[in-house]
C-alpha cells in the first residue's frame, strides 16, 4: 500500500496524505474538463467548463494562437506558457466575433497605439476585412484586449474548446 512507504507515524496523517495525494490527483484530472481565467480582457475572471469546440459567433473559446503570434505575446508578457497548445505557448480565452464570409471593421478608435507597459502596439490594418473559409475573427470586450484587431484572424482550427462559465468574479 502506498502509507508504507511514506514516513508519516500516526493513521491520521497517512489518511491526510492519501487524501491531499488523491484530491491532486482528481484536480489534475478535472484540469482537462474546467479551466481557470484570470485575465478579465476578455471576459470575466473565473471558472470554465472546457467542452470540444463547436465554434459559433458569440461563443467564448480557448484558442492556441498561431506560432509567431503567440511568441510575440510571450515576450511581451501578454500569455505565458502552457502544455494546452504544440507550441508551449497558453491558450487564450476570446469570444468569436466573426466566422467565415463575415465582414469585420478594424476601427482606429478602438486600437490602442501602446500597450500597458508604454511599447508601440502593431496592429491590423485599419478598415473592413472579410473573413476567409475557416478563419475567425476573436475580441475581448476589455479596451486593452490584446486580439484580432492586433493580430487579425486566427484559423477556426486553433479553438481546442468551447468555454461556458462555472463560476466568475467581477464585471463584464
Amino acid at each position: 500500500m502506498i502509507t508504507d512507504y511514506l514516513p508519516l507515524h500516526s493513521r491520521k496523517q497517512r489518511v491526510l496524505c492519501v487524501t491531499l495525494f488523491v484530491n491532486a490527483v482528481l484536480l489534475a484530472m478535472a484540469s482537462r474538463f474546467v479551466g481557470l481565467n484570470t485575465s478579465a480582457s476578455a471576459m470575466p475572471e473565473g471558472f470554465y467548463w472546457r467542452m470540444a469546440p463547436h465554434p459559433a459567433r458569440g461563443q467564448a473559446v480557448e484558442v492556441c494562437l498561431p506560432h509567431a503570434i503567440a511568441q510575440f505575446g510571450i515576450e511581451r508578457g501578454y500569455i505565458g506558457h502552457s502544455w494546452r497548445c504544440p507550441d508551449g505557448s497558453e491558450a487564450v480565452g476570446k469570444m468569436i466575433a466573426g466566422m467565415p464570409g463575415d465582414t469585420v471593421t478594424v476601427d482606429p478608435a478602438a486600437v490602442l497605439k501602446v500597450d500597458s507597459g508604454g511599447r508601440p502596439l502593431q496592429h491590423f490594418p485599419f478598415g473592413p476585412y472579410r473573413l476567409k473559409a475557416g478563419e475567425i475573427w476573436l475580441y475581448g470586450s476589455a479596451r486593452n484586449s490584446w486580439d484580432s484587431k492586433y493580430y487579425g484572424s486566427v484559423q477556426m482550427a486553433n479553438v481546442i474548446a468551447d468555454l461556458s462559465p462555472i463560476w466568475t468574479w467581477g464585471a463584464r
